[in-house]
């Protein structure tokens, strides 16, 4: 039941009744809010977690347990998914008492009966994010789901980074007391400043703003950063305004104003941006320096957090990137790899082993391979793996067992990192390829069967030829020595006879013999010529209407063509048509009609 509730899209208040006494019988974090945002039910996990017992939890709405930005955060997924009675997957970034948590949260709406909702379930499941980018397995989506991981991250770390810097600065507005204020961001990939945020008179110059600055000017600028510049007035940088289509706002608002440029550097080596005052006259500098430098100090670690955190998400999604494609690759070159340690339990596997052998990861961590690898005389035993390192060595055919109890052939390699004591296994599954080579050699010996059968037909049809021929020629002369046929004679005449007869028959039969030899070897050869069909077939049935009419039954050849030419061999006609007619009396009954009838479509040459 549980485990189907991350399929469902929204559940009823029948089944929260059954959930509601075993929520504590899951490992997983399991909540129940109402549209207020207070806990209506929660379980021992949640409580562990959030280090609160379960009465303070209950009713309460979480304000005093996690920072105010987090706060906000799942506050607003929490009455989107009730408004909107539409599941949630997402990760929630939580800071709880000074530490950071997060959770991968299924929110699935309580419908009613009336169709109205007003509460969710949630599941939230930790994740170990040391665990996510250097787990012992890896599957396909990996990527997708750390890349969303590390942006999701990366946009809540900046954005609340960003509302501290928004806060530092009005913080220096409203204790200077001055006109305004602005923050650059310097971009080093493009060697430019752009305006991040202003305050005061500054707001009025809309538009994000950049200004490209030289390595010179960079390094001028972090040479200065341990001072306060003296104030340049704005009358000097009239110019400037006016050349970038900033007149009017230049004339209103800066005209009588003086600026302080305070270069934002780290660690006195990296310029990672520009703050400017804007003051009047009356401001003292001096006396509000030290503030001054102290908070840029502030901003200065403030955007380093910033800068840090991209690129540390940058080379996050470039590994992972790497890594992924790293197992498509091996994903295509093989059918299936792993890592194990020396005594043969499974680091890490490929996504498709579960499909090929039935294994997951959870049952493959539990059992050392050695269990489930059948040695063959093509294959080389796992001890042998130990001695041998760093160089890649072909393991052979062995036989693999599968979860359902089958086995299945893997040709497989092997690399033993010594430094590590990690084996590194290759494989491809070679049983199809197996079985197909069963077929193969089923159906080579099953050729060389046919051939050795129709070689014998062959030889021992030749080999009756011969003396049924001899026996054909000797009853010959022996008929024809009968000038006349008497009382006396007329038995042995008859006799010799039916002789001949059931010669011509064996003859024949091992002239078919032959025929279908030849069909069979691909050997039989056509001596074609142009036949008057019609008269041709005439002549057969002529043949042969004597000894039908004895057979008490009546012979008809019918067609509407005078003359059919056909290009054909003879006698292989021949042999068709009496076949066919020999068939025919069989299944034809006394007195009944045997029809050959020969018709033409012209428009298709048939």
């Amino acid at each position: 039941m549980y485990n189907n509730l991350f399929n469902k899209t929204h559940l009823n208040q029948e089944t929260i009744d059954v959930l509601i006494p075993i929520l504590n019988e899951f490992d997983d974090c399991i909540w129940i809010k109402n549209i207020n945002g207070e806990y209506l039910a929660v379980n021992n996990a949640l409580c562990n977690l959030l280090g609160e017992d379960k009465n303070t939890l209950l009713h309460s709405n979480g304000l005093d347990i996690f920072d105010y930005s987090s706060f906000k955060f799942v506050i607003k997924d929490d009455l989107n998914v009730i408004n909107k009675k539409k599941k949630s997957i997402m990760n929630e970034y939580l800071y709880i008492k000074g530490r950071e948590v997060i959770l991968q949260t299924h929110k699935i709406p309580i419908i009613n009966s009336d169709n109205s909702c007003y509460s969710f379930l949630a599941i939230g499941q930790v994740i170990n994010t040391e665990e996510l980018y250097y787990n012992n397995f890896i599957i396909d989506n990996n990527y997708k789901t750390l890349c969303n991981l590390i942006t999701e991250s990366e946009e809540k770390r900046e954005q609340v980074s960003y509302e501290e810097v928004h806060e530092y600065l009005m913080d220096i507005y409203e204790t200077l007391d001055i006109n305004g204020t602005s923050l650059w961001i310097y971009d080093d990939s493009k060697k430019m400043l752009i305006k991040q945020m202003s305050l005061g008179i500054t707001e009025n110059i809309s538009g994000n703003y950049t200004f490209s600055i030289s390595d010179f000017y960079k390094d001028e600028l972090i040479n200065i950063s341990m001072k306060i510049n003296s104030p340049t007035p704005l009358k000097n940088c009239e110019n400037f305004y006016c050349n970038n289509g900033f007149c009017q706002s230049y004339k209103y608002f800066l005209k009588d104003n003086y600026i302080i440029v305070i270069p934002i550097v780290y660690n006195n080596s990296r310029l990672l941006g520009v703050l400017n005052l804007y003051y009047n006259e009356s401001f003292d500098t001096e006396s509000n320096a030290k503030y001054i430098v102290r908070t840029s100090k502030r901003l200065a670690l403030l955007l380093k957090n910033i800068y840090l955190s991209t690129q540390l998400t940058y080379q996050l999604q470039k590994k992972i990137k790497l890594e992924n494609e790293l197992s498509r690759f091996l994903n295509i070159a093989v059918d299936l790899y792993a890592i194990i340690d020396t005594k043969g339990y499974i680091k890490k596997i490929s996504s498709n082993i579960p499909f090929i052998l039935g294994w997951d990861f959870n049952d493959l961590k539990k059992i050392p391979i050695q269990t489930l690898i059948k040695s063959t005389n093509n294959s080389i035993n796992f001890k042998d793996i130990l001695h041998t390192y760093n160089k890649k060595f072909y393991g052979g055919i062995c036989e693999v067992k599968c979860k359902n109890n089958a086995f299945k052939l893997i040709e497989w390699y092997y690399y033993h990192q010594q430094e590590t004591q990690e084996i590194f296994i290759t494989g491809k599954d070679v049983t199809s390829f197996s079985k197909l080579e069963e077929k193969v050699a089923s159906l080579e010996e099953k050729v060389e069967c046919e051939k050795f059968k129709t070689d014998f037909l062959a030889n021992i049809s030749h080999e009756f030829k011969t003396p049924l021929n001899i026996i054909l020629a000797s009853i010959q002369l022996e008929l024809n020595g009968y000038n006349s046929v008497n009382d006396n004679n007329s038995i042995y005449y008859n006799r010799l006879n039916m002789i001949k007869q059931n010669s011509y028959r064996l003859l024949r039969l091992v002239d078919n013999l032959i025929d279908v030899t030849q069909v069979d070897s691909n050997n039989i050869k056509l001596y074609k010529e142009n036949v008057n069909a019609i008269s041709y077939f005439e002549d057969v049935v002529d043949s042969v209407s004597q000894y039908i009419k004895i057979m008490s039954k009546n012979i008809i050849f019918d067609t509407n063509e005078e003359e059919v030419f056909l290009d054909c061999d003879p006698e292989k006609i021949q042999k068709v048509i009496l076949n066919l007619i020999s068939n025919s009396i069989k299944y034809t009954e006394v007195n009944g009609n045997i029809w050959i009838t020969l018709t033409t479509n012209w428009d298709e040459d048939r």
